[in-house]
């Protein structure tokens, strides 16, 4: 299921209009990807969505499930790079109480917490970009 919240968080994003999560199309260069697991693509702006470890044990009474899930940014300047990720907080963290849950393949994505109060700075990568890290606790639940 994990892979399937990866998925979710980067389709939410996309809703949003935070960024483009198109796996099967070239991103413009003048939109900002939203890739799966790590930065893809030369683009100079980015968001990355992976796995994170940790997390609650899954409920086997209700099947519910809690996956740790890691939202990373980059961009050129450090005030952007932050704009970007908060832009990103607020897509996931004020979703919930928000439309229907939603459906990723047999789940539910019922809910998206914030594990850190404000985005982590990682510094620059190689090419000089400003990366930013948060990481968020999910609750998922099967649709039957």
């Amino acid at each position: 299921m994990t892979d399937a919240a990866v998925v979710a968080m980067a389709k939410i994003l996309h809703d949003a209009g935070v960024g483009v999560y198109d796996p099967e199309n070239p991103i413009p260069a003048d939109k900002i990807p939203i890739s799966i697991s790590g930065f893809t693509g030369t683009h100079t702006r980015g968001i990355a969505v992976t796995t994170y470890a940790g997390g609650v044990s899954p409920d086997s009474r209700e099947n519910d499930e809690y996956p740790r899930l890691q939202v990373r940014v980059r961009d050129t300047a450090p005030l952007a790079g932050l704009d970007l990720e908060r832009d990103a907080w607020q897509a996931l963290q004020f979703r919930v109480g928000g439309p229907s849950p939603r459906a990723v393949g047999d789940w539910w994505v019922q809910d998206i917490h914030a594990i850190q109060s404000e985005a982590e700075p990682l510094g620059r990568d190689d090419a000089g970009r400003w990366e930013f890290v948060r990481n968020y606790q999910l609750h998922i639940n099967p649709l039957t």
